[in-house]
């Protein structure tokens, strides 16, 4: 089975400008915790599982609603985008990653409830192509406009050898 698959395109031009004068980066710093391999990572997190109460990290993994965040208002070309490629079916979390320049997320999996029933896209708003996914020895560049699912259960790790920032919308759809 294949660890990508190209989906489809999208207009990333009016996403990109709007996220160039966005002041929402890293509002909520879920994925840089401790143990987490996303420090290179800034976020703007546009829908999310709730973060109102006391929650392990666990519920995180698992815990299969999300809800949205005040950002998605101030970014409407992005949910738009997002719709668009999304059409009729349920949406799960929604993230921005920006990958900085001459870094990498290290290996990992994506693991929980949460991803067992939920498929990842990426949608490429920014890169270079000094970017490039792994997955379990299969390395894919995503050029920009471009709409990719990929296998977030399997190890993967992404690398930017570039002197510019990676920009990606994170779409997760339920199965």
């Amino acid at each position: 089975m294949s660890k990508f698959k190209l989906i489809g395109e999208f207009n990333a031009a009016p996403v990109l400008k709007e996220l160039q004068n966005c002041t929402f980066w890293n509002w909520l710093n879920l994925r840089k915790a401790e143990g987490l391999n996303h420090k290179s990572v800034d976020d703007i997190v546009l829908r999310f599982q709730t973060i109102q109460g006391l929650h392990s990290r666990a519920f995180y993994f698992d815990e299969m609603e999300c809800v949205d965040y005040f950002p998605q208002y101030y970014l409407p070309n992005t949910m738009k985008a997002v719709k668009e490629f999304a059409e009729d079916r349920d949406i799960g979390r929604i993230l921005v990653a920006k990958l900085k320049p001459s870094s990498e997320i290290a290996k990992h999996i994506d693991e929980g409830l949460y991803c067992l029933n939920h498929d990842r896209f990426h949608m490429v708003v920014k890169t270079n192509f000094s970017v490039c996914f792994e997955c379990e020895g299969i390395y894919q560049h995503m050029q920009e406009g471009e709409i990719w699912w990929f296998d977030n259960k399997a190890q993967h790790s992404v690398v930017n050898a570039g002197d510019s920032s990676r920009i990606h919308l994170i779409v997760d759809i339920k199965k």
